[in-house]
């Protein structure tokens, strides 16, 4: 490792803060220039497309990002997205870019900070906007390899990340498959002689019967799911108990019920009387379902399988 050097990032090349064009003069926007925003950041590494456009009279030189520039958010709640440019254009002021010099490869400095990005995180303090400005990043310190060490460390970390890439793209693909599998196996059901699917109600409607939620199979009935359950929510966090007559066991949060699987890397314990236990504690086989949060969360659930004692 001796032959590895630190630098801060102003020594890897030329910082640039970004802008955003007027907004009350219209004529600026909607050319053919890309304007990069956080918001356009993905999982991938390279930034290839954005939302919002300009036109070139709003580009101005050296506020310009160009081909494998590296882009950080340094401003806001997206703070420490990171993506590198793909075409040449201009940032929104939430993002510090970076245009590495010769002797340092970009791909390698992205992943590079990527992995030290909690120096960035350590830098914007306890405001109520999370901020680290052009000159607070621009001192922000990174390990480098020679340049060929560079350049084979990037190339081992870009191939694994096409790979997931392409996982990702096989995983899309299947669930794609599966939610169309869904729609015709609730709406069309299986014919018992055959196992295969019923033919459509278009081709059949003599299958097929008028039910509230639509057309349904003949043999099926419409129930209400609290018919078919026991239904019951869990304990509303607030209220302090203690004393003999209380135990303390682990709490599911909505953060552990994740869409078709539990995320048990952190689980928080409260304290109830013994009466509510019964109540409320869970069965193998039960249906979980949070029933509020941010629209990303509602209606995400999954199976309790017994994954944790009591």
């Amino acid at each position: 490792m001796s032959e590895w050097k630190v630098y801060s990032i102003e020594q890897l090349g030329r910082v640039i803060t970004g802008y955003t064009p007027a907004t009350n003069n219209m004529d600026g926007w909607g050319g053919q220039v890309p304007f990069y925003s956080p918001s356009d950041f993905g999982d991938k590494i390279y930034c290839s497309s954005t939302e919002r456009t300009v036109a070139p009279k709003s580009v101005v030189f050296n506020r310009t990002v160009f081909p494998n520039t590296i882009m950080v958010t340094c401003i806001g709640s997206t703070i420490g997205k990171m993506a590198i440019v793909k075409h040449t254009g201009i940032t929104n002021q939430q993002i510090n870019a970076l245009i590495c010099d010769e002797e340092f490869n970009s791909v390698f400095t992205f992943y590079n900070l990527k992995y030290n990005i909690h120096k960035l995180y350590a830098l914007h303090g306890a405001t109520a906007i999370p901020i680290v400005n052009k000159s607070q990043f621009s001192r922000i310190s990174l390990p480098f390899p020679p340049l060929p060490i560079q350049r084979k460390i990037a190339r081992i970390l870009s191939t694994i990340d096409g790979q997931i890439e392409k996982t990702e793209a096989i995983i899309a693909k299947y669930q794609a498959v599966k939610q169309g599998m869904l729609q015709d196996l609730f709406t069309r059901g299986i014919d018992v002689s055959t196992g295969q699917l019923r033919p459509r109600y278009e081709d059949a409607p003599d299958l097929y019967q008028e039910s509230p939620l639509g057309m349904i199979p003949r043999e099926w009935e419409v129930v209400k799911l609290g018919e078919l359950a026991t239904i019951s929510s869990g304990v509303t966090l607030g209220k302090k108990y203690e004393g003999p007559d209380t135990v303390t066991l682990p709490y599911l949060r909505v953060a552990n019920v994740q869409d078709g699987y539990l995320d048990l890397s952190e689980i928080t314990y409260i304290t109830i009387p013994k009466g509510q236990v019964e109540k409320c504690l869970l069965r193998v086989g039960d249906v979980l379902m949070n029933e509020g949060g941010d629209f990303d969360k509602l209606g995400r659930g999954t199976i309790w399988r017994g994954e944790i004692t009591d």
